[in-house]
């Protein structure tokens, strides 16, 4: 693990409509997490993702200085800022059908900073989105707050975890990050119009 570890005691909370099975009992983790991603520049991981049921490998990328990109093997690839893994994208591509599967954001306005992990951290992101049609949603926004620590079961494991809860313009996210696996474990988003997504992490290929 990064840093030093310390016993936070938190009662877990569960966001309205997200229905993630929550640990009220102490988890143990690293006071602070550390950077959002183990990887050096040009450096790629390949892991295995349970998505809604189906196994689907991924490669993570870090591009540049800046940049992480991430390509799934059922055709989505995606980006985002290293800085905050869990900020919105930067770009994403064949990511689901119609014109909102492919796109751009651009224009951040960001307040406070999530990373490094650590309960209480918050982050404010109000952007500007555009899809492969050209048309724009200039209300984009992204709250997100570590509210706590808990264990979650991930690929037949148990993991200790910092949760945390993001609300934003069309919908809601829950991400559990594991120092130990250096990778979010778990992902549920509730989309106001697509429904719920559930990602699980099973291993490094």
């Amino acid at each position: 693990m990064i840093g030093i570890s310390a016993k936070i005691f938190i009662a877990a909370t569960v966001s309205a409509g997200l229905s993630l099975p929550a640990a009220a009992l102490a988890t143990e983790v690293p006071a602070v997490s550390g950077e959002s991603t183990p990887l050096s520049v040009g450096e790629t991981r390949r892991s295995l993702r349970l998505r809604n049921g189906d196994q689907v490998p991924q490669t993570g990328k870090r591009l540049d200085q800046n940049t992480l990109e991430v390509v799934r093997e059922d055709g989505c690839t995606s980006a985002r800022a290293v800085d905050d893994i869990y900020g919105p994208n930067l770009y994403w591509r064949d990511c689901s059908k119609g014109a909102w599967g492919t796109g751009k954001a651009y224009d951040f306005e960001k307040a406070g900073q999530l990373w490094p992990l650590a309960v209480g951290n918050k982050v404010e992101y109000r952007f500007v989105t555009e899809n492969s049609k050209g048309k724009k949603n200039r209300k984009a926004f992204r709250k997100c707050e570590v509210t706590g620590t808990e264990t979650v079961k991930a690929g037949d494991k148990d993991y200790p975890t910092y949760r945390v809860e993001c609300s934003e313009h069309n919908g809601k996210r829950v991400f559990n990050y594991s120092p130990e696996a250096r990778t979010t474990v778990r992902m549920v988003r509730n989309h106001k119009k697509n429904g719920t997504t559930t990602v699980e992490y099973l291993r490094d290929l």
